[in-house]
């Protein structure tokens, strides 16, 4: 009995930490790092300019995207020198992503990434954008992130300016259809991930207040967060099985 007693305690400890864990299916993770790519270089899918090898991406055209390289601290470092990012020029406009991952209802998400503005125009603010729809489909969802100012006082230093900027963003197949433009979709097709910078909002579309563009961006990570009760269910099965081969 008492060796029943404390397997029951081991394993309900077991169930208890994983259903707090966190482990996540990494949809899509970006660096950016491709060393054949030269500095400055533009990428897009039309014309003359192609995708440099960033395979999966899809990039507007117009001269919106550079791939820049960085050995100081003027944009998001990974440890990698020279530390390559996309560079958006121009705002309202997405590179896009062709994922593997079906959406399911009970689906939930993160997306992680750095971001530093360009010191263009420093006074203004700058904000990223991130979108979620089906493969060749509807927007699902989208959400932005604000960046500090670079120059409010325009005396040349940043206002909580970093060159690591780190934003997060959760959400869940609960939130499509609910955001500005976006519909609920069709459950089971393929995703489509977006970034971007832009300058009109979420309400309706309107200007924000004070924006430009100007934007790096790097070290992207769109995950599938488990649910915790997915987990504590696997700790709970386990802790079953012990005892069934224990009596």
């Amino acid at each position: 009995m008492k060796k029943h007693t404390k397997l029951i305690a081991a394993a309900t400890g077991l169930a208890l930490a994983a259903s707090s864990a966190t482990a996540a299916t990494t949809i899509l993770s970006e660096d950016w790092q491709n060393p054949s790519v030269a500095n400055g270089q533009r990428v897009g899918s039309t014309g003359v300019e192609t995708n440099q090898g960033f395979t999966g991406w899809t990039f507007p055209g117009n001269n919106v995207n550079r791939i820049s390289h960085h050995s100081g601290s003027a944009a998001p470092q990974d440890g990698l020198n020279p530390n390559q990012s996309l560079q958006f020029e121009w705002s309202d406009s997405y590179s896009s992503y062709d994922t593997t991952h079906n959406w399911a209802s009970d689906d939930v998400y993160n997306v992680s990434f750095n971001a530093t503005e360009t010191s263009w125009s420093g006074s203004k603010d700058r904000y990223i954008g991130i979108r979620i729809r089906e493969t060749g489909g509807g927007l699902l969802w989208q959400g932005h992130a604000k960046q500090p100012e670079y120059d409010a006082a325009h005396a040349g230093n940043g206002n909580s300016w970093s060159a690591a900027q780190t934003f997060s963003m959760d959400f869940s197949a609960a939130d499509f259809g609910t955001v500005f433009q976006t519909g609920a979709g069709t459950e089971g097709t393929l995703l489509t991930f977006e970034v971007g910078g832009v300058t009109k909002d979420l309400v309706d579309g309107s200007n924000y207040a004070n924006s430009n563009r100007g934007n790096y961006v790097d070290n992207i990570v769109f995950t599938l967060v488990p649910e915790p009760t997915t987990t504590a269910l696997l700790g709970l099965g386990g802790l079953a099985l012990i005892l069934r081969r224990r009596k």
